[in-house]
């Protein structure tokens, strides 16, 4: 091994004991600006911030799973019955959830999506908070012969996600309402949010993103 290459290896062995090999590509990505990088950080949040802990790794992470929200959320296109982009409901297997779920449609699937040999078409994503996984990501392929008949694949994109509202724009007062679960209208249906707010903890930090989605019409104020 040349000395070059034996300074390269103890360096990143120092590395390894601050980070996992995960997070420090994602720094890499985010400093980059690489939206694809989102596959690097959401196969195994489990070992991240171990020894060494960096709090900007923290904002970085925050940073990139807002990041890869807000292009999802842009490449999204009109699925509903009436065109809609954005809809509300329960797939296959959560229909007992007590609300439902924020659903769109992408062409292609992004890149946490794994699939063999090149990504799926018409992918119709739904996005969940739960205790164990945090930020969940359920998704299936409109081509597939049993779409909705069987649940939707599942890919954790953030453990440390710990909760959603939804945010619904007041005409009347002129201000954001925040709200645990969507609103329903009286003739039962779930009434779909202007901006979805995700809070992120980390022992005793956390911070809060509100993720605008891009309708017609939507009042869209990021942050």
């Amino acid at each position: 091994m040349s000395r070059a290459n034996h300074r390269f290896t103890r360096r990143l062995a120092r590395a390894r004991r601050g980070f996992s090999l995960i997070e420090v590509l994602m720094a890499i990505a985010l400093a980059g600006g690489l939206i694809l990088a989102a596959n690097m950080f959401v196969l195994s949040m489990g070992e991240l911030w171990g020894r060494g802990t960096d709090d900007r790794m923290f904002e970085q992470h925050v940073r990139g799973v807002s990041r890869f929200l807000e292009n999802l959320s842009r490449s999204a296109v009109p699925s509903g019955a009436e065109g809609e982009v954005f809809t509300m409901n329960s797939p296959k297997g959560y229909e007992s959830q007590a609300s439902k779920l924020l659903s769109f449609e992408v062409n292609e699937a992004p890149g946490v999506c794994v699939w063999p040999g090149r990504p799926l078409p018409r992918v119709v994503v739904w996005l969940t908070v739960n205790r164990e996984d945090g930020l969940v990501l359920l998704w299936k392929s409109r081509l597939e012969e049993d779409f909705g008949e069987v649940p939707p694949r599942a890919t954790g994109v953030s453990r440390f996600v710990t909760d959603v509202e939804y945010e619904y724009y007041d005409d009347g007062r002129l201000e954001w309402r925040r709200e645990g679960a969507p609103i329903v209208d009286p003739g039962g249906e779930a009434r779909l949010p202007g901006r979805v707010r995700l809070k992120f903890t980390r022992g005793e930090t956390s911070r809060e993103v509100s993720i605008a989605l891009p309708t017609k019409g939507a009042k869209v104020i990021l942050w």
